[in-house]
């Protein structure tokens, strides 16, 4: 077999060198095993961050009221399934299933948001719009978010991404509902109003980012790009 006008390689050759210099693959777990790592690794980040904040303040956001409870399993409810739905959007078809129990979680926490907001009102006369600020928790959200999508990302490499634009909204959607826990859990809030205006702001922002994010940092054309442009800085 003739490669080029300046080498002949026989065709027994080149099978044998392709035979030696074979890897062996490692087989990638199951989605949801996957998605068990990195649902343990956001729990264990939540546990640090929080213990820490109650060792310097030694005091915490916890209520025992039935609006903050719901709100905080609505969070965890939707950064499970986002998870899940997530590492399953490799397999085709799999996500689907997945994206629509997203709705359920999503809809009870619009229902804690509301039941709150009207709790304040008859509590306090007011919602509290403007009354209180939370850029610790902007902080929070956001540097929480982006690392927990990080490391969902580098998992989720490893595998086949067929849309990765999708992929990184459903990590996106989970890294950011346990860092809004952490925040809550975090920092006390009197108003409602606070988490719906500035932490819907910041999880909004982190989300139009990180889906911005996932054509280049997913796909095999987008690392393909970076790498090369790399090596051409190089």
């Amino acid at each position: 077999m003739r490669l080029g006008l300046q080498a002949v390689i026989k065709t027994d050759d080149l099978i044998h060198r392709l035979g030696r210099e074979l890897r062996p693959v490692q087989r990638l777990l199951p989605p949801w095993q996957r998605a068990a790592i990195w649902l343990a690794c956001s729990v264990m980040y939540v546990a640090a961050v929080v213990t820490f904040a109650w060792v310097r303040r030694g005091a915490l956001g916890v209520e025992s009221d039935a609006p903050y409870l719901l709100q905080q399993t609505a969070l965890g409810l939707t950064g499970i399934l986002a998870a899940l739905a997530a590492f399953a959007s490799v397999i085709p078809g799999s996500a689907s299933r997945a994206r629509a129990a997203l709705a359920a979680p999503i809809g009870l926490m619009m229902a804690a948001l509301l039941w709150g907001s009207m709790r304040d009102l008859q509590q306090f006369g007011t919602v509290g719009v403007g009354q209180e600020t939370d850029w610790p928790c902007v902080v929070s959200i956001t540097l929480g978010g982006l690392a927990l999508w990080a490391v969902a990302s580098t998992m989720l490499r490893r595998g086949a991404v067929l849309d990765p634009r999708l992929t990184a909204a459903l990590a996106g959607a989970a890294a950011v509902s346990f860092a809004n826990i952490e925040a809550c859990l975090g920092r006390v809030h009197v108003f409602t109003a606070t988490v719906v205006l500035w932490h819907g702001a910041t999880v909004a922002l982190v989300m139009a980012a990180v889906v911005a994010l996932g054509p280049l940092v997913l796909s095999r054309r987008g690392r393909a790009t970076h790498r090369d442009n790399a090596t051409a800085d190089t």
